[in-house]
């Protein structure tokens, strides 16, 4: 076998990896915002534990982490429909003439 065979192999490594970088790219702002919505649940589901653990009130301030945490998950939403409106609004759009 030739060397022409190895150099192949590694033109299809290289689109592979070309096409797994370009879905990581595509996916990147939607894990982003899976992490901030987790985030943002987790830190303030913990706050009001560590209240209630503090302040020995169980339930108390482990409720208000949560409607603090449905808050600013319903804020974080709102911000990002906000930000893909307007992206949507200011991409030019494609000529029809043009290919």
């Amino acid at each position: 076998m030739s060397g022409n065979d190895s150099s192949s192999n590694d033109d299809g490594d290289n689109n592979t990896q070309s096409r797994l970088g370009k879905a990581y790219r595509e996916a990147g702002p939607y894990i982003g915002i899976g992490v901030q919505l987790a985030g943002s649940f987790l830190f303030f589901l913990g706050i009001g534990v560590w209240a209630d653990g503090q302040l020995k009130s169980s339930p108390l301030f482990l409720l208000l982490g949560l409607a603090a945490a449905m808050t600013a998950m319903i804020v974080l939403v709102v911000r990002i429909i906000k930000l893909a409106d307007t992206k949507k609004k200011f991409t030019p759009a494609k000529k029809e003439y043009e290919s």
